[in-house]
């Protein structure tokens, strides 16, 4: 909270802790000065804003008025202002002022108000070029948008009315110089910013100012002086009595502090011939502060570098001052640049290095906003980081925000606040609230009386005053003086001016108000005189239409009227009012007159216009009727036509008159089943209806149509026709058939109509899994559709067929039915087994259904050395086959056998084994071991002498396997001769 009290408070004292005090040219009058305040600090740049008056303002060229409450829309396009409301251009320029003739009136400028008049010009920053408002507004108006920016408005009043008198002082001493709301003059947040304590603030103050020997004084002041007020001239080198050393025993709380780590970023293992392999994740400690030495270092020979900020080596303030505040300073900044290398590719250590330098350098370099005054009361370093504390916070000049405050709560006055921060100064008002009042013109009208030719203007004005009232012509001319410097009192007045021998065209009426303190005030409106001539009534016409029996008035007017058209008989008695007071455009007019009651003879039409001023004119017109001889209607083409699509009977006729018809269908019996229409009255010309047959049988009917027209006279027509819906399509003879071979089920059906037709298969929870056909155009007969089924699960599943005719007429027929896939044998328990005695392998296996088997050996080189069975029908159960290996070598085969059901579905299967015939031989060692097992550490079992005879049954690597005696076991193959 503290931080952002502070930020408000130094929005304008910063700036002043920079600048040296210098004397401006100050306003000469005693009346209350216009400050012109270029608006940049919330607006910032740009090229379309939004205006909304509350009030009325108007451009000082009087020609376009802004409404109150209304949105606008100002662009900055093609080098010119153009300001919009919604979508319409309604006023352009390079540059112009809006003023309002109230001085309670307010602008909306991007939903942020200001009191006061703005001139809108182009603004050209960088090269581009932006809309700029300059706001002209009184002094205090001005005030109350600037002392809650620099002081928190919930202050004590005593305090805000101190800071108003400096503020009123500061502004002053630009003498009219168009200043900005920034914090290069002050912050000024215009009428949206005001508060009613710092307003009432301001108003307490009106016109007071600060002067020292008759001058205005330089009213500078800062957030806090730290308790110890400084001398102008130790800040700026200038001096000024009303600007000293002072202790301040009222603002001596403020205290701050920071520490700053020497060593930012540890470089060690940091290689700083790759840079890129650690500078994007190295970070300095204390990155607040570096982010602004860095800033620094941009604007001081490194701009644009990418800098790593590394060590702080020294930091330090010293040489204070009599007022305890430092002179000198030194810090050294160690970092890397990193394009900055040598020969050999490896970052050059940076290093800037300030000694014993004015303590304002460091402190740009470290930032105002953590030296926060130049009040150090300590400033230590130790092996790892610097520590800086101190007092106050700014220049400590003049008035003290903190201390103003703390002086208010104590029971001080404003005035004894400023007396204490700027002794010897004067407070001086140069003029009060009732001196700055200007008088106040409101509710100017201007209008233009066409009947008489007469500009009537009526105005208010709020006070006595000097008043000139003037109307001027398009080119500035004035055309009449209704008033030349006449005192009037307060209140609401109105004159005339005789605009018979002015040109038609926009004028503007101008009144202008003196007061005695000789501050005027002007307002004006816009007048469009437009004198209107009588309306004429031209090309006058009668006809008579026999169909429908009627007189057709026309006539043409040329302005827009309120207009009375009668028909009178001989006799001058009026028979028949078309109009009364009927208001009518610009352009030809037409009305009927039904004369179906009315006797032939002589009439007359008279008409009658008055225009938007009263001005009339009258025209008439006799004539003649002669009505035609009247005959029956006739009813001819009477057609009738069938749509399947609807499913409706279209009917159509012409009549030659217009008549009451009434239409009806009947069926074979001539009763009536349907009316189409009852007495229905339409004017001649061919009539059509619509018959909705869905629920009507085929068969013959008659199309009945009776028309009268308005004389009574009757016709009746009929015309028969036959009714021949189309019925919808027939789907029969759904067919599936599953075939094995192909994994397929086909589906067949028949359809007696060409149609549109979907194919789908339903699971048994009626979910469609597969569409055969969608919308498909097929022809009459059988069609057929495949289905593969190698990845469906048997089960019900139904076939859902759905066609539709070409006139939209739809069926639909389901079939159910169960799939049951044939599947392939299944071979299993393959076994191989050696019978020694008979020197014969043995295959036996078991196949699960009645197929047709063929069983093979193949050898090592997948060549066949037997076919034990070849397409042999065997049935399911085990089966066994024998092989004689008299003739066949050792080594290892393959069993492969294959079995074909009834659906031609095939298994295969395959068993390797070896074969091992049994052989005698000779022991070549002096006693050989019998092992359990093939290998050496396996337990022995026996041994056998020197060249005994042994049965071999197998091989198993350097090992056989013997049977000697009643032993049977292993023994190492170098140990044995003679095998065979």
């Amino acid at each position: 909270m503290l931080k952002k009290l502070l930020s408000m408070l130094l929005s304008f004292v910063l700036l002043i802790s920079i600048l040296p005090i210098f004397e401006h040219n100050a306003y000469a009058s005693v009346n209350e000065p216009q400050v012109h305040v270029k608006l940049k600090n919330y607006l910032g740049n740009k090229t379309q804003v939004t205006l909304k008056p509350s009030g009325t303002y108007k451009t000082i060229d009087g020609k376009v008025s802004l409404n109150s409450n209304t949105e606008y829309i100002l662009k900055l396009e093609q080098s010119q202002l153009k300001l919009y409301q919604g979508s319409k251009s309604i006023y352009q320029s390079t540059s112009f002022t809006l003023a309002s003739s109230d001085s309670d009136s307010s602008l909306s400028i991007n939903n942020r108000s200001y009191k006061g008049s703005f001139e809108f010009i182009m603004e050209t920053i960088s090269g581009k070029n932006y809309i700029r408002p300059i706001n002209t507004v009184g002094m205090e108006d001005y005030l109350k948008g600037v002392v809650p920016r620099e002081m928190p408005a919930l202050w004590d009043l005593e305090a805000l009315k101190a800071q108003a008198v400096a503020a009123r002082t500061y502004s002053w001493n630009y003498g009219g110089q168009t200043i900005t709301d920034t914090i290069n003059h002050q912050v000024y947040g215009g009428l949206t910013d005001s508060h009613p304590n710092s307003n009432k603030a301001v108003d307490s103050t009106t016109g007071q100012v600060l002067k020292y020997n008759g001058k205005l004084i330089s009213a500078v002041f800062s957030a806090s002086n730290g308790g110890v007020m400084e001398a102008a001239k130790n800040v700026w080198g200038y001096e000024y009595g009303y600007l000293k050393n002072e202790l301040d025993p009222y603002d001596t709380s403020f205290n701050w502090d920071f520490s700053l780590q020497k060593t930012q970023i540890d470089m060690k293992d940091k290689d700083l011939v790759k840079p890129d392999t650690w500078w994007k994740n190295a970070s300095e400690k204390d990155s607040k502060i570096i982010s602004l030495i860095k800033t620094w270092l941009n604007n001081n020979g490194y701009k644009d570098k990418d800098i790593k900020i590394v060590s702080i080596p020294t930091l330090s303030f010293n040489n204070p001052s009599s007022t305890k505040r430092v002179t000198t300073g030194s810090i050294t900044v160690q970092f890397y640049v990193k394009d900055i290398k040598d020969k050999d590719g490896k970052l050059i250590l940076q290093e800037v290095k300030q000694t014993n330098v004015a303590a304002s350098r460091v402190r740009a370099m470290i930032g105002i906003d953590n030296v926060k005054s130049y009040l150090i009361t300590k400033s230590s370093s130790n092996s790892t980081a610097h520590s800086i504390a101190g007092k106050g916070y700014g220049h400590g000049v003049g008035l003290s925000q903190y201390g103003a405050n703390n002086r208010a709560k104590a029971g001080q006055k404003y005035n004894e606040i400023l007396a204490f921060y700027y002794p010897g100064a004067k407070l001086v008002t140069e003029y009060t609230q009732t001196d700055i009042s200007a008088p106040v013109i409101k509710d100017i009208k201007a209008s233009f009386v066409n009947s008489n030719d007469n500009v009537r203007i009526s105005f208010n004005i709020n006070k006595a005053a000097t008043v000139i009232v003037r109307i001027k012509d398009s080119t500035g001319k004035i055309v009449s003086t209704l008033l030349n410097n006449k005192s009037l009192n307060a209140g609401s007045y109105s004159y005339t001016a005789d605009a018979s021998s002015w040109s038609n065209g926009s004028y503007t009426t101008e009144v202008i108000a003196t007061n005695s303190n000789n501050q005027t005030t002007s307002s004006s409106a816009i007048v469009q005189v437009s004198k209107v001539e009588a309306p004429t009534i031209s090309s006058i016409s009668t006809k008579y239409d026999s169909d429908p029996n009627r007189i057709v008035v026309s006539f043409k007017g040329n302005q827009p009227t309120k207009t009375t058209v009668i028909i009178k008989d001989n006799n001058n008695k009026v028979i028949k009012t078309l109009a009364s007071n009927q208001s009518i455009a610009v352009g030809t007019t037409s009305y009927n007159w039904d004369v179906s009651n009315v006797n032939n003879g002589n009439y007359t039409l008279e008409i009658t216009s008055v225009n938007s001023v009263g001005k009339s004119s009258s025209a008439k017109q006799n004539f003649t009727l002669k009505k035609a001889e009247i005959v029956a209607p006739s009813i001819k083409d009477i057609k009738t036509s069938y749509t399947a699509s609807n499913n409706q009977v279209k009917v159509s006729f012409h009549v030659d008159q217009t008549a009451k018809t009434t239409v009806e269908l009947k069926d074979s019996n001539n009763k009536v089943i349907k009316t189409l229409a009852s007495d229905e009255s339409k004017a001649a010309g061919t009539r059509t209806y619509n018959w909705d047959v869905s629920k009507v049988n085929n068969g013959t009917y008659t199309v009945a149509i009776t028309s009268t027209n308005n004389s009574g006279q009757k016709k009746t027509a009929t015309q028969k026709f036959t009714l021949q819906k189309p019925t919808a399509p027939t789907i029969k003879d759904i067919k599936t058939n599953y075939t094995a071979s192909n994994n397929q089920m086909k589906i067949s059906f028949n359809v007696n109509q060409t149609t549109k037709t979907t194919v789908q298969i339903k699971d048994n929870k009626n979910k469609v899994i597969k569409t055969l056909a969608n919308n498909q155009s097929i022809a009459t007969g059988t069609r057929t559709y495949n289905w593969d089924v190698s990845k469906v699960n048997n089960g019900t599943y139904t076939v859902s067929v759905t066609s539709t005719n070409t006139s939209g007429q739809k069926k639909t027929a389901n079939q159910k039915f169960t799939l049951k896939k044939a599947i392939a044998p299944t071979i299993k328990e393959m076994k191989t087994s050696y019978d020694t005695s008979g020197n014969k392998i043995k295959v036996s296996f078991h196949v699960n259904q009645a197929s047709t088997t063929t069983v093979k050996i193949v050898n090592g080189k997948n060549k066949v050395v037997k076919t034990l069975a070849s397409n042999k029908s065997i049935k399911a159960g085990i089966h066994s086959y024998t092989w004689n290996v008299g003739n066949a070598s050792d080594g290892s085969y393959t069993v492969s056998i294959e079995s074909v059901n009834g659906s031609k579905l095939k298994k295969t299967a395959t068993k390797k084994f070896t074969l091992y015939k049994v052989k005698t031989g000779t022991v070549k060692a002096t006693n050989l071991n019998i092992r359990q097992k093939p290998n050496a550490s396996s337990k022995k079992v026996g041994s056998i002498p020197n060249n005994k005879k042994i049965t071999i049954f197998e091989k198993s690597g350097a090992w056989y396997k013997i049977k000697y005696g009643k032993v049977t076991g292993y023994v190492s193959v170098q140990y044995v001769k003679n095998v065979k």
